[in-house]
């Protein structure tokens, strides 16, 4: 066989060319799944924007602690499940709000969040916004 018989890979499925309509299919299936993705994305920077609200405010009142409870109602509002709620509000501790979590008891997980210093909502002087 010669090179010129060889068919290089798609970069879609690494098998078979450009035109045996593995292509078409992936592009399709990128591109249902992209509106899906970005309306995603857009639900989640939602509910951190949200968080990091509500910690302020809350800061604001002299409070210090977060139910996870309520951090998950908040998720139900940008339509993200329970868990990815929480999920969310934990990766967001260091950037979003400062503290500790404190463990569930006889259940695996978190119940509450206290709150080190509630950050003021927007940018902090941190970010070079100020």
């Amino acid at each position: 066989m010669g090179l010129d018989q060889l068919r290089p890979a798609s970069r879609a499925g690494g098998f078979g060319g450009p035109g045996d309509g593995e292509k078409e299919n992936y592009r399709k299936v990128a591109e249902d799944q992209g509106g899906k993705n970005v309306e995603g994305i857009k639900h989640r920077r939602e509910f951190e924007e949200a968080i990091r609200n509500v910690v302020a405010k809350l800061g604001r009142e002299g409070k210090d602690r977060i139910d996870r409870a309520y951090v998950e109602e908040i998720g139900q509002r940008y339509e993200l499940d329970p868990e990815e709620a929480s999920k969310l509000f934990v990766e967001a501790r260091g950037n979003v709000w400062r503290g500790e979590l404190i463990e569930s008891e006889g259940e695996p997980g978190w119940e509450a969040a206290t709150l080190e210093r509630a950050p003021a909502a927007g940018k902090s002087p941190e970010d070079g916004g100020i």
